[in-house]
């Protein structure tokens, strides 16, 4: 596998094609739909989680890794934020 589209399988191709900037990446994120957000950052979770437990040791990997992760949870708590935002329905 080339490690550099190791991104692309990490994360959806319109999230990375912002990078480096991890902030406009983690804003992209979090507009996604609930289940296809779900989706990524349960797939993510798992394989960032499998490489700590196998000992990855290649750094190149591994920062993609965590850097993919790092957008992910900055988009969480973008997406978080702004569900505490969004106006209660009146009664």
């Amino acid at each position: 596998m080339d490690i550099e589209s190791l991104p692309y399988r990490l994360l959806p191709g319109t999230v990375i094609a912002e990078f480096p900037a991890a902030p406009a990446m983690a804003e992209i994120f979090a507009k996604f739909p609930e289940r296809d957000f779900e989706r990524y950052h349960m797939y993510l979770a798992g394989f960032r989680d499998n490489s700590y437990f196998l000992g990855l040791k290649n750094q190149r990997i591994i920062e993609i890794i965590t850097t993919a992760w790092k957008v992910a949870t900055q988009a969480r708590q973008i997406r978080q934020r702004q569900q505490k935002v969004l106006p209660q329905p009146r009664r």
